[in-house]
């Protein structure tokens, strides 16, 4: 609860992290995002030209928690709906902030990777902030 347990209520210790690192082709700027689950490094889910999988790279890896409700079964559940990978558009990142989306939770925008290619959340969606 981040320290301050009157306000923020993590009651299964279920908490989702939008994760993210350097592409491993440093040829291209960017960097690729990926889910971690509870602070987990084995628990991980990740969007690139295989598909969804766990990510097989994640030492290194900056981490954000996600705000909002909490529920990974909800997130593991979105982000496999995830198709047409563009590595030029870095929609690993947009992928990973529908998913969130959808169940409820958000990085905050001036957090967001990769901006502004994939932005984070707009004016008007939840988890925007100037």
């Amino acid at each position: 609860v981040e320290g301050n347990p009157l306000s923020w209520i993590d009651l299964l210790g279920l908490e989702a992290e939008m994760c993210y690192r350097l592409i491993k082709f440093r040829l291209i700027p960017g960097q690729h995002c990926f889910i971690r689950f509870n602070g987990n490094d084995s628990d991980t889910l990740s969007f690139d030209p295989d598909g969804i999988h766990p990510d097989p790279v994640h030492q290194g890896a900056t981490c954000r928690k996600a705000e909002g409700r909490e529920g990974d079964d909800c997130v593991k559940q979105e982000i496999q709906k995830c198709q047409k990978y563009n590595f030029f558009r870095n929609n690993c990142c947009y992928c990973i902030e529908q998913a969130l989306k959808a169940c409820g939770q958000y990085i905050t925008s001036r957090q967001w990777p990769n901006w502004p290619i994939n932005p984070g959340p707009q004016l008007g969606e939840s988890g925007y902030k100037r």
